[in-house]
C-alpha cells in the first residue's frame, strides 16, 4: 500500500484514530491533511510525528456549515487535490437518560449529532464535489460497534454511528458510478492516552495499538484493489462485539 503523491484529508487528526491514521498514511508516502477543532497543540504534535515532509493542519468547527467550505476549500488550495478523505471527528458527551434534565438533554443531542452526523455528511458531500472533478476518490467514514449495541450513557453517540453507517450505504450507491468509493469501519473501544479517573476502566477488549489496526484498515481501503467493499461496514474491534 504506497500513497505516494496522494493526498489525505483526515478530521479529527489530533489523536486517536485519526492520529493514527495520519502516521499511518504518512508512513506510506501520502500528504496529510491534520484536520482539528480546538486542540492545536495536539495537532501540532501529530504534525511533528509525520514521515516526509508537505503535510499542513487547520483548524475547522464541523458543525458549522461554513466551516467545513473554509475547510475543504483550504485543503484543495493547499495540495491541489483530496484523493482520500478519513472522516474521523466526532464527540463523545455523556448524557445519561437517568440522570440528566431536558434541557442537558436536548443539548447533547444537538451537539453530537451536528458534528457526528451532519458535519461528517457536510464534509463527504464536498469533498466527494471536489473528487468528481479529479475522477474520483476515497472516503472512509470511522464509525463505532455502539451503532449496533448502544450507548447506555450517551445515546446520542450510539445514533449518530448508526446513521454514519446509513450514510456511507448512501453515498456508496450514490458515488460508485463515478469511481468515488465509500467506506465505513465499525471501530471497537480504543484505549485512552490519558489514564482514566478513578472509578473507571477501560474494557478489556480496548488495547493500547487498537488505533494503530484501525488506521491499517483504513488504509488497506484506500487502496486500489478494495472497491468491490464500496458501502461495506467492517468491524475492527478484535471479536468484542459480533453481529451477523
Amino acid at each position: 500500500m504506497d500513497f505516494t503523491g496522494q493526498h489525505i484529508l483526515i478530521t479529527g487528526a489530533s489523536g486517536g484514530i485519526g492520529r493514527a491514521c495520519a502516521l499511518e498514511f504518512a508512513r506510506r508516502g501520502g500528504t496529510v491533511a491534520i484536520h482539528y477543532h480546538e486542540n492545536a497543540d495536539a495537532a501540532r504534535s501529530t504534525l511533528m510525528a509525520l514521515d516526509n515532509t508537505g503535510h499542513t493542519t487547520i483548524a475547522a468547527d464541523l458543525s458549522d456549515p461554513a466551516g467545513v467550505d473554509t475547510l475543504i476549500e483550504h485543503v484543495v488550495e493547499v495540495f491541489g487535490r483530496i484523493d482520500v478523505l478519513i472522516n474521523h471527528a466526532s464527540v463523545f458527551e455523556p448524557h445519561p437518560p437517568t440522570q440528566v434534565n431536558y434541557a442537558d438533554w436536548c443539548a447533547a443531542w444537538t451537539r453530537t449529532l451536528a458534528t457526528n452526523l451532519t458535519g461528517t455528511a457536510n464534509v463527504a458531500y464536498r469533498t466527494a464535489q471536489h473528487m468528481l472533478g479529479i475522477g474520483g476518490g476515497r472516503i472512509i467514514n470511522i464509525s463505532a460497534d455502539a451503532a449496533f449495541k448502544g450507548q447506555a450513557d450517551a445515546p446520542a453517540y450510539a445514533v449518530s454511528k448508526a446513521g454514519l453507517n446509513a450514510l456511507g450505504q448512501s453515498l456508496a450507491l450514490a458515488y460508485g458510478p463515478h469511481n468515488i468509493y465509500v467506506y465505513t469501519i465499525a471501530a471497537g473501544t480504543i484505549a485512552p492516552e490519558a489514564p482514566m479517573p478513578i472509578g473507571k476502566s477501560t474494557p478489556r477488549s480496548a488495547r493500547p495499538d487498537a488505533a494503530a489496526d484501525v488506521a491499517r484498515t483504513a488504509a488497506f481501503l484506500a487502496s486500489p484493489g478494495a472497491e468491490m467493499l464500496t458501502g461495506g461496514i467492517i468491524d475492527a474491534n478484535r471479536a468484542a462485539y459480533l453481529r451477523s
